[in-house]
């Protein structure tokens, strides 16, 4: 739908609908192409940022009520540089790695390779990171369990 000037100021307006959503290209005299920027939508037609989001950025009135939107977005920036806790392996991946670990010791080649044992073809990376992080939790088990034996005896 093409619109002639009048109520926008004079300028040719072109309306149409792309993939469900309204685009509006303005025809103008071309004064005006540096205050807009400018993105291909993939079809051919070039719509400026202003036309793909909105008088107001793309955030309506009622998802913006008392700033919400604004203060989750702050909290989750805010959240970023926070670590997070590192994910914990199930006891079926402690006893996949256990038993790659009891049949091929720190050969992480050779358990890349064994097709009955790593049937998912997980990468040398993956293994190798696997296999340390077992280790790292058996370290810790033991040492914990050292401490509890420790505490016992002196009961």
């Amino acid at each position: 739908v093409v619109h002639e000037g009048g109520e926008n100021g004079g300028k040719r307006k072109v309306e149409r609908v792309w993939g469900g959503r309204k685009l509006v290209d303005e025809l103008g005299s071309g004064d005006d192409d540096d205050e807009d920027q400018e993105h291909d939508n993939g079809g051919g037609g070039r719509n400026t940022q202003h036309d793909l989001l909105g008088d107001n950025g793309g955030v309506t009135s009622s998802a913006n009520k008392g700033g919400k939107v604004v203060s989750q977005l702050a909290r989750i920036a805010s959240m970023e540089g926070e670590k997070k806790r590192p994910r914990k392996q199930s006891r079926r991946e402690e006893e996949w790695v256990e038993s790659l670990v009891e049949k091929y010791g720190d050969d992480v080649g050779k358990m890349v390779r064994d097709r009955k044992l790593n049937p998912m073809q997980q990468s040398h990376g993956d293994i190798a990171r696997r296999v340390r992080i077992w280790m790292e939790t058996r370290k810790r088990k033991q040492g914990n369990a050292g401490d509890e034996d420790e505490s016992m005896e002196m009961a």
